[in-house]
């Protein structure tokens, strides 16, 4: 089977649905693979794309203890918005798990 027909058989928006979810280093490695993968990867759309979904984003990591919460914390992470500078930001927060305040 040619290798060009084989690229040419699989989607565009599939091929970059696949590659925005591996990590930072292994897209880099595909850019080198050949022309057309360095101009895939390279696109401005697949960039904000790997951005929201790659699974080696960065994430904010803290810890709340609640007035009245019993002496304990409680655990939440938060995708790190890529524009710092941005005046207006809303972003959820997932809950990982609570823990006793130590007595020590």
């Amino acid at each position: 089977m040619n290798r060009e027909n084989t690229l040419d058989s699989i989607p565009i928006d599939l091929f970059l649905e696949i590659f925005s979810r591996l990590p930072t280093k292994s897209v880099g490695r595909c850019r080198c693979v050949s022309k057309q993968w360095a101009s895939f990867l390279g696109r401005q759309d697949f960039i904000e794309l790997f951005l929201t979904r790659s699974s080696t984003r960065p994430r904010l990591l803290f810890a709340l203890k609640p007035n009245g919460g019993g002496g304990e914390w409680f655990l939440y992470s938060s995708p790190q918005t890529h524009n710092p500078y941005e005046k207006s930001i809303v972003v959820a927060a997932d809950f990982h798990t609570k823990f006793p305040e130590s007595q020590g």
